[in-house]
């Protein structure tokens, strides 16, 4: 048979289709908790949508190859919540989900967004309301990227702390991993400073990644801080962490993040070598 780019053409084919692995992972995730979800789209609104897009098997909306027919490449996760979109949106940033091709969701204040990485991210407004909705790359159909993946859950990346002080490059590591944490918990409640169309709400995603690319260059010229200095960013950090409503850090929490945050910052600024 030729091609299939239609619904009618998919219909005389049998109507296959196939979950992408990251909507398969995605799925799982939903199924363990009690979230309702959808792959393959609706005869009304996806099927015979003109152009049909990722939640058919035969979408004119691939990126960045063509469209690997039966593969879905599409979830809708039947929540609004914006820590779940959060943790989404923080896991492409620090290469844990570089399947991810663009993600539509809703924030705090109940405006709806499409962010999307194609190749660059960028973020604008949207109307597709009432879940989450992400579309994946159509050359990781097959990828385990997402296996494991649990938005529902803050899957904490672990830190490696250097007790020497010793290695640049692993300083290196724990500060931009310490810099994935700040974002995802703090970052993303940053207002001001952003565009006329995101009303602010994106400076933060700009400044983050200004951030590790700063810390990046510290493997080639790393600075040395005073002990003071470490003190103080050590304290702010953790003063940050607590009081964000996004996480669940108390209080009880603030000697640990401040004594990690310290380690980091030895490790990767050659203080005290």
């Amino acid at each position: 048979m030729a091609t299939v780019t239609t619904y009618q053409q998919w219909l005389a084919d049998g109507s296959p289709w196939k979950p992408s692995n990251p909507s398969a992972a995605l799925a799982l995730a939903c199924k363990a908790h009690g979230t309702v979800y959808g792959i393959i789209g609706d005869v009304t609104t996806h099927l015979k949508a003109k152009p049909p897009e990722d939640h058919c098997p035969y979408s004119a909306t691939p990126w960045p190859v063509a469209q690997p027919y039966p593969y879905v490449l599409a979830i809708d996760i039947m929540t609004t919540s914006p820590v779940v979109a959060q943790r989404i949106i923080a896991a492409k940033r620090a290469g844990r989900l570089p399947c991810l091709k663009y993600i539509n969701w809703t924030d705090a204040d109940g405006r709806c967004w499409h962010t999307s990485w194609q190749a660059s991210e960028a973020t604008k407004t949207s109307t597709d309301t009432g879940h989450i909705h992400c579309s994946w790359r159509s050359d990781h159909v097959t990828c385990a990227h997402a296996t494991g993946f649990d938005p529902f859950v803050n899957q904490t990346l672990e830190v490696d702390m250097d007790p020497q002080g010793q290695d640049i490059v692993k300083g290196v590591s724990n500060a931009q991993a310490l810099a994935d944490i700040w974002y995802a918990t703090v970052g993303q409640t940053v207002e001001g400073g952003g565009s006329s169309t995101d009303g602010g709400r994106f400076k933060a995603p700009l400044r983050f990644k200004e951030i590790r690319t700063a810390i990046a260059n510290l493997a080639s010229n790393p600075p040395t801080l005073t002990q003071a200095q470490i003190n103080a960013l050590a304290k702010a950090t953790a003063d940050q962490l607590i009081a964000s409503q996004t996480n669940s850090l108390t209080a009880a929490d603030h000697a640990g993040i401040v004594a990690d945050v310290q380690a980091a910052l030895r490790a990767g600024t050659g203080a005290g070598k």
